[in-house]
Order: C-alpha cells, then sequence, then structure tokens
C-alpha cells in the first residue's frame, strides 16, 4: 500500500507492533531519543527497518513525556514495563 501513495501525501503507520525503539545511535536516523527502552528488541528492529525502507519516523520516541506515559503495561512485579 505504501509504494502506491504520492510522493506528496502523508504516511502513517499506526498500531501495536509489540516493539521497543531503544536509544541506540543507529535508530538516530528515523527515531527519537526519548525512548523509554535503552535497547531495541527484535519487533523494534523490524519496525525501524520498515522505517528505514519506507523513509518513516517513530514520532513516538521523537517527544519527551513522562515515563509514566511511555509504556502501556506494568507486569505483575511492578518493575517491568512495557
Amino acid at each position: 500500500i505504501i509504494p502506491a501513495l504520492h510522493t506528496q501525501d502523508m504516511k502513517m503507520v499506526i498500531g501495536d507492533f509489540n516493539a521497543k525503539i531503544g536509544r541506540e545511535g543507529f535508530v538516530r536516523s528515523h527515531a527519537g531519543d526519548e525512548s523509554l527502552h535503552f535497547d531495541t528488541t527484535e519487533n523494534g528492529q523490524r519496525s525501524f527497518d520498515f522505517a528505514v525502507s519506507e523513509n518513516l519516523f517513530i514520532t513516538s520516541t521523537a517527544f519527551p513525556h513522562k515515563d509514566i506515559h511511555k509504556h502501556t503495561w506494568l507486569a505483575p512485579d511492578g518493575l517491568t514495563l512495557n
């Protein structure tokens, strides 16, 4: 679908990809440094690779937010955030 869009059209990909984008240097080209996570997961790498291939930016990591607003799930141990 994305390759069929006109270049002037805004592209937005929205969904839950079970991906964690970390703060590693290699993600800086298509993601910000405001991630809750320090390390990128395998699904995060797939999401990042997709963003690179389609010239997209991962905006959820671009703006400062309180950590409580950066995760959607808290494990029963009270320590693990996703």
